[in-house]
């Protein structure tokens, strides 16, 4: 079983991936900036929603 299929499988692996590691990378900058961002903006609009789907591959 690779590391993808068990992190999907909520099983216990070790990321020693490339891909996994660069997915892993950009998913914490989206969340990063999230969280950075303010919850109005001046025109007492709320936060955008992402428009992001986050669904795990295998490919």
């Amino acid at each position: 079983m690779t590391p993808m299929e068990k992190m999907l499988n909520q099983k216990l692996y070790f990321c020693t991936d490339e891909e996994m590691a660069s997915r892993q990378e950009a998913a914490l900058e989206i969340l990063y900036d999230f969280n950075q961002s303010r919850p109005f903006t001046p025109t007492g609009d709320a936060i955008p929603t992402l428009d992001i789907t986050f669904t795990p591959t295998l490919t």
